[in-house]
């Protein structure tokens, strides 16, 4: 992450360590200060965040470049940064990144088209407490008591959890939960009083403030310095590399590998955004890879509690299946806090799987897979929550590198058997019978070897590379036991001893056709060729 250079903190003149802290100081209260003031843009951002757009692109096995462009306009009441920044510049919370492991790549272009930078961490999570302090602060102006303000300890425990790059679950769950408790304590009144009316604002007010807390846990706002009159459009893009984790395992590294099995990828989407439009395109993986089916998987909004237990905490996993065997989003942002059952939004496989989460408000949303594309679109509104995850399937096409180890290992496991019925005659003329079987090789090796495959690829195919270069290896082997038991004559014109080598054949042949009806099933089971729309 590049780190922005504060403005007016150029004074060349050497400081002494206590003018040093009492700066520090100066400038963490400032900034804390400048999250706090822009808690009310930030609840009501829907008046002003219009459209994110992202891509995300495979780089290798572990990796994948996300690149996000956000459509938004300058709010009018956010608090100046006086002389800490150029005139008529303002921070605008536009969006999340990850907190561990550090950004990879991160590239930030303004509204000018230019690079630009980013505040240091440390002054990232001081706006961070800022802007959660703040919105418990929206909701407690409501309070009748006298003491609104949250009590130390818990102001602490905020600190550790924003200021935190990993949290546990436990810890997470304590803090949203003491959170959660203390603004129902301080507002029951009104809370009370806003039940016997029929409205639940305060109640909302109390959840997001909670359930931002959780957010922060395992992400930063992306606080965005820029410049303009408010009420001005703008467009900011940002882009950096995300984490992507392979979980196969055993029996099930196995099945993928050979293509008896489709693999299930879960994407975690940290900027889809509650009342935006979202539009994704995932790029699959280069090679034989293809995307089989989509699904668009959220779980419900911040809900609104009448009792005094805080929410839990779920993962990627739970909440995607025991069957999900590659994952792509940060470690840090794996743990979510959980209100309820995941809904799916869109699926490609199911056109009418979307799901009506508000009869009051209209719900767009499609997901569908084209040109080697997933598009995922959601449109205002649509997504209940930002934690959102997209499944694809993966599967191996079944034309092409599949096909052709099929029908390689088919015929060689004929050209076996053919052998192993003359295996007489194949003896008796040992010499073009070993220069015929060392051909295999060359041609199977056209086959196998694949230029510029990418990680993915490699993992879905790995398999079935295998099953082939084994049942490549039978004629040779064959040939080979030829060679030795007529090595091992007495006198090097008799024919080979057959009583020894057609056992080994036997072995070798029984290999070679299971070699051959592995692949079969894997034929049989990679992904079909996409049919066109006409055809569908």
């Amino acid at each position: 992450m590049v780190d922005a250079v504060e403005a007016g903190h150029h004074n060349p003149t050497l400081l002494s360590g206590a003018d040093h802290v009492a700066r520090r100081a100066n400038d963490s209260e400032f900034w804390l200060k400048i999250g706090k003031d822009a808690a009310a843009e930030f609840a009501d951002r829907r008046r002003w965040l219009y459209r994110r757009v992202e891509s995300l692109e495979f780089v290798d096995d572990s990796m994948a470049r996300r690149r996000v462009s956000i459509d938004f306009e300058i709010p009018e009441g956010l608090p100046s940064l006086g002389d800490r920044a150029a005139p008529n510049t303002w921070l605008v919370p536009i969006s999340v990144f990850p907190k561990w492991p550090p950004l990879v790549g991160f590239n930030l272009v303004g509204p000018d088209e230019l690079p630009a930078s980013l505040y240091t961490r440390a002054t990232n999570k001081r706006l961070d407490l800022g802007l959660v302090r703040g919105m418990a602060n929206l909701a407690l102006g409501a309070a009748s008591q006298t003491n609104r303000s949250l009590p130390l300890p818990l102001l602490a425990s905020l600190e550790s959890l924003i200021d935190a790059d990993l949290v546990v679950d436990e810890q997470l769950e304590t803090v949203v939960s003491q959170l959660h408790r203390e603004l129902r304590e301080k507002l029951r009144a009104e809370l009370e009083a806003e039940a016997e009316q029929g409205d639940v604002e305060l109640a909302r007010q109390i959840a997001a403030t909670v359930d931002l807390a959780g957010q922060l846990s395992a992400s930063s706002v992306l606080w965005v310095p820029v410049t303009g009159d408010p009420g001005t459009d703008t467009i900011v893009k940002f882009s950096y590399f995300d984490d992507c984790r392979v979980a196969l395992r055993g029996w099930r590294r196995l099945a993928v590998a050979c293509s008896w099995s489709m693999s299930n990828l879960a994407i975690t989407l940290p900027h889809v955004g509650t009342r935006t439009r979202f539009h994704l395109d995932v790029t699959a993986p280069r090679g034989c890879v293809r995307m089989v089916s989509t699904n668009v998987t959220a779980l419900p909004s911040a809900a609104v509690e009448p009792h005094d237990s805080g929410p839990t905490v779920t993962s990627v996993e739970k909440v995607t299946g025991r069957h999900s065997d590659e994952f792509v989003g940060a470690e840090s942002g794996r743990q979510f806090l959980e209100y309820g059952p995941a809904v799916t939004l869109a699926s490609s496989s199911d056109p009418d799987a979307r799901r009506v989460l508000d009869a009051k408000a209209p719900r767009v949303t499609s997901a569908g897979i084209a040109d080697r594309r997933a598009h995922i679109y959601l449109g205002a509104g649509a997504a209940p929550s930002h934690r959102v995850f997209v499944e694809i399937r993966l599967g191996t096409k079944r034309e092409g590198f599949v096909t052709g180890c099929m029908l390689a290992a088919l015929a060689l496991a004929i050209l076996m058997t053919a052998a192993f019925i003359g295996l007489d005659a194949a003896a008796a003329h040992l010499e073009p019978t070993v220069v015929l079987f060392s051909v295999v090789p060359l041609v199977l090796g056209y086959i196998v070897v694949r230029p510029e495959e990418g990680a993915i690829e490699r993992i879905q195919i790995a398999g079935v590379r295998v099953l082939a270069l084994i049942a490549g290896a039978m004629p040779i082997v064959g040939a080979f036991a030829l060679v030795l038991t007529h090595l091992s004559r007495p006198v090097e014109t008799m024919p080979p001893d057959l009583g020894v080598a057609r056992p080994i054949w036997i072995g070798l042949l029984a290999v070679s056709w299971l070699a051959a009806i592995a692949l079969f099933v894997s034929w049989r089971l990679a992904a079909e060729p996409q049919r066109s729309a006409s055809e569908r």
